[in-house]
């Protein structure tokens, strides 16, 4: 199986999955993102634009 086919059966089973989402609850359910804390501290936040 080369990447092109592997591509497309993995397009082929997200949008089944869609529609059996649609097909369920009548609308297709929302994509939950994972909540940062702004708080924590991130090296790569805090020293983002400093040159190297």
């Amino acid at each position: 199986m080369n990447k092109k086919d592997a591509l497309s059966a993995l397009k082929a089973l997200r949008r089944k999955n869609r529609e059996d989402e649609i097909r369920l609850h009548g609308k297709p359910l929302p994509r939950t993102i994972v909540e940062r804390n702004r708080k924590q501290y991130t090296r790569k936040q805090k020293h983002k634009n400093r040159p190297m």
